[in-house]
This record gives C-alpha cells, structure tokens and sequence, in this order.
C-alpha cells in the first residue's frame, strides 16, 4: 500500500513536470513566432535597370529574363520596406519612422532579378551581391557610405565605380573595353580584370584600390595617404 502511494506520488510530480515543460516549450515558440521569417512577393513590377537603395539591406541580384523582387525578413521589418519603380529605377528604402529605429539583426534581405542592369546606388551601410555573371552594355556603381558591394563576373563595354566613404567593392572577374575607378574616402576597391581595355583609377583619401589581371592600358592619380596596388596587373599584353 505505501508503494502504491509513493508511486503515485512520484507519478504526480513527473506529470507536473511534464506539464510545465510543455507550457514553456508551447511560450517559447509564440515568442519565436512573432520573429519568424516571413516572405513577400513584390507583383506587378515595370521594367527596371537600375537600382538604389536607401538604408540598410542585404541584396542579392542574380541577371535573369523575368523581373522578381521578394522582401524577407520578420513581419514587422519586410511590411516596413517600401519597394516602387520610376523612371526604370528600382527604389527600395524604409518607411521614415524605421530608419533609425531598426538595428543590424533586423536588416530585410530583398532577392532581385531583372533581364537588365546598367546601375547601382547603395546609400547607408547594407551589401549589395550580384551572383553569376552580369552582362551589360554600361555598369554604373556607386556605392556612398558604409556598404559591401560585390560581382562574381561582369562582362560590359564600360563600367564606372565610384566609392565615397568607408564602403567596399569587390569584383571578382570583370571583362569592360573601359573602367574607371574612383575612390574618395578611406574605402577599399578590390577588382581583378580578365582581357580588359583601358583602366584609369583615381584615389583622393587614405583609401586602397587592388587592381590585378589583364588590361590594355593603365592610367592612375592618387592625392593622399591612400595607395594603388598593381603589382599583380599586366599592362599592354
């Protein structure tokens, strides 16, 4: 008899317990819920080829034949990004009572793709990656603040980069008859050339520009403390 009491007292408390697990587990998954990811799909896009963002996302862009763009982020973020097109111009920026409220572990990731690409604007300090390879006649980059902008490939006729601030750009293999770089600030400009024309950089701070690969010509003006590295470029083959 006194068994079947301790028995039944040890299974009481193991119940207990049992219980208030489950309703810890139960408050723990509603408070993750209100900072689940959630997708929105951007419908009913114009054509656009050019993109500027004001504040701070993380964009990834892949070039493709139909125009996408999808906010991800939690609810309260991704409602709070405001995507519009004019002027064949993609905007995308934050409502104005978000922008110094959010901080960096709320940043909305925004995927875009587009047939075309002729231009970016970064402004604040989001990364901007463009994966594959983007093919284009002109690429006008410009990135003013504290942003990462990244290429895997660009093959184009012209192509102009220009970093004002502590940001960094980085191309990993670029094909262009014609690119300029320019750098005001204390910025890092990384970009490798395959076959390429005229090269002609310009660094006005103490930033860094690294040039390597192949290039026709190779023209450079620096004004500070900054420096350009080409040891690795090859000049005329």
């Amino acid at each position: 008899m006194i068994m079947n009491k301790m028995t039944f007292k040890l299974l009481a408390i193991l119940l207990a317990v049992v219980m208030v697990s489950c309703s810890s587990g139960e408050k723990m998954k509603n408070n993750s819920g209100d900072k689940a990811v959630a997708s929105r799909q951007v419908k009913e896009l114009p054509y656009f080829k050019r993109v500027i963002l004001n504040g701070a996302f993380e964009v990834c862009y892949e070039q493709s034949d139909s125009l996408n763009v999808e906010v991800r982020g939690s609810k309260e973020v991704g409602r709070n990004v405001v995507v519009k097109v004019e002027n064949e111009t993609l905007d995308i920026s934050l409502s104005n009572k978000d922008l110094l409220r959010l901080n960096r572990s709320q940043v909305a990731s925004v995927y875009v793709s587009s047939p075309d690409l002729v231009g970016v604007v970064m402004r604040g300090a989001g990364d901007f990656e463009a994966k594959g390879t983007v093919d284009t006649d002109t690429l006008d980059i410009q990135l003013l603040g504290a942003g990462n902008v990244e290429f895997d490939n660009i093959i184009c006729d012209n192509a102009y980069f220009f970093l004002r601030g502590a940001g960094n750009i980085e191309v990993d293999n670029i094909t262009s008859q014609n690119t300029e770089i320019q750098l005001m600030g204390v910025g890092e400009a990384d970009v490798n050339f395959v076959n390429s024309g005229n090269l002609k950089c310009v660094l006005r701070g103490v930033g860094n520009i690294d040039v390597e690969g192949d290039v026709r010509t190779f023209t450079k003006s620096v004004s500070g403390t900054g420096s350009i590295d080409a040891d690795k470029l090859r000049v005329g083959g």
